[in-house]
């Protein structure tokens, strides 16, 4: 029962660390997409 515990908030812990990271991806990506559609934007308004 005890280990049971032990492992389940050992589990807690890294889920919580890979949604964190997960997160940040995210966000990481959708800058990255903004950015990118500015530059579009900006080259089509260019020709």
């Amino acid at each position: 029962m005890r280990g049971n515990f032990i492992l389940r908030s050992i589990l807690l812990e890294f889920l919580f660390i890979f949604n964190k990271k997960l997160e940040s991806n995210r966000i990481a990506l959708i800058l990255t997409k903004q950015k990118i559609k500015k530059q579009k934007s900006l080259f089509q308004n260019f020709h």
